[in-house]
């Protein structure tokens, strides 16, 4: 069931259950992509809160997969335990031997094709889902799996194991999504759509899986900073307000982290305010040094510097991506990108890099 306020919590039913039947919403054209405006049916929802999914084990610390893998976050559907995927103790962890208890991967997304860049036709919510409408959550039950909602605020994870998938989460506040310590999230197939002016980030800040997902609206695409996997989404339309400066993934340090397959625009095609758009990847490395990252055949468009990175901690890899290069689209703003494809810092192995227009050597 669904609660009209207050947390999800572990063994106990969600009183005032709302269930909003035979209503249809026709939603706005999304900034950026007009083509995707659809009417959704409001229908019935599907909330498995599962208390102790398989044997959850240990914590979410990178080093600790943990246990036989029930439960895990794996790469959806796959389940298996290997240190991308996760095991029951954590994304990025060692993973357990198996997986069988994992959440299945979505149905409709897919993801690109390969070699197919993420856009309006293959990243956020299927066409055809039914979503229902609920308010914003505190989700605190270990294995909670949340489907085909469309939620009108934010939501913070304060459990282990949860799965968010086919959902569209619009949230006013500084988070749409945020993990906090001891938990995790594996969230596809999904649209989060912020209030421009007010959210930092789409999602933060560690122990978590994205994929598939349609991310605009917020100053920063993805806070990742620990035990983050970041694919095949599209990251578009940030919010440059006066004085900001838009990244598409921030970090201020952190280890065992993978993005890949990703489109990361943050061109102003003209929904800007003012601001200007600063990094694809803004990797500091004030809070902890960056270690063990994984950047490889993503899409990079806009900024001063495409990518900023340091690398402190070494075991760094950037690899096989393609940096866009074009006009300025705003009056004002420079032609991008305005100083170069990428600079870094430290122990960071660069290679395989291309301009997208024409395939030469981006360097």
């Amino acid at each position: 069931m669904l609660a009209e306020t207050g947390p999800l919590s572990n063994g106990k039913s969600i009183a005032r259950a709302s269930l909003m039947l035979g209503r249809t919403v026709a939603f706005p054209p999304h900034v950026g992509r007009p083509h995707r405006a659809k009417a959704v049916s409001i229908g019935a929802v599907c909330l498995l809160l599962l208390a102790g999914c398989g044997d959850s084990g240990g914590t979410q610390d990178d080093s600790a997969g943990g246990g036989s893998g029930g439960g895990g976050l794996g790469l959806g559907g796959e389940g298996a335990g290997t240190a991308e995927q996760g095991g029951s103790g954590g994304i990025n962890g060692s993973g357990g031997s198996q997986g069988g208890d994992a959440p299945e991967g979505g149905g409709g997304g897919g993801g690109p094709e390969p070699g197919g860049k993420p856009g309006p036709d293959n990243t956020g919510v299927p066409p055809g889902t039914v979503l229902t409408q609920v308010p914003g959550m505190e989700i605190t039950t270990p294995g909670a799996v949340i489907e085909d909602v469309e939620i009108l605020d934010c939501v913070s994870v304060n459990a282990p194991n949860v799965t968010i998938r086919r959902s569209i989460i619009r949230c006013t506040g500084n988070y749409p999504v945020r993990i906090h310590e001891g938990a995790s999230l594996l969230i596809e197939d999904s649209e989060i759509a912020a209030s421009g002016g007010i959210a930092t980030s789409g999602i933060a800040f560690g122990n978590y899986t994205a994929r598939r997902l349609d991310v605009h609206g917020a100053a920063d695409g993805f806070k990742a900073d620990s035990n983050v996997v970041i694919e095949d989404c599209w990251i578009h339309d940030l919010w440059l307000g006066e004085g900001d400066h838009a990244d598409g993934i921030q970090t201020t340090g952190g280890s065992n982290v993978i993005v890949r397959r990703n489109f990361i625009d943050i061109v102003d095609h003209g929904n800007g305010h003012g601001g200007n758009p600063n990094s694809c990847l803004q990797g500091g490395d004030e809070n902890a040094p960056n270690g063990d990252w994984l950047f490889e055949d993503n899409w990079l468009y806009g900024g001063g510097w495409v990518v900023n990175f340091s690398g402190s901690a070494g075991n760094n890899q950037f690899s096989n991506n393609r940096f866009g290069r074009g006009e300025a689209e705003v009056p004002g703003q420079p032609d991008y990108p305005e100083y170069g494809p990428i600079v870094v810092y430290g122990d960071v192995d660069v290679s395989g890099n291309v301009w997208d227009d024409d395939g030469t050597p981006a360097e």
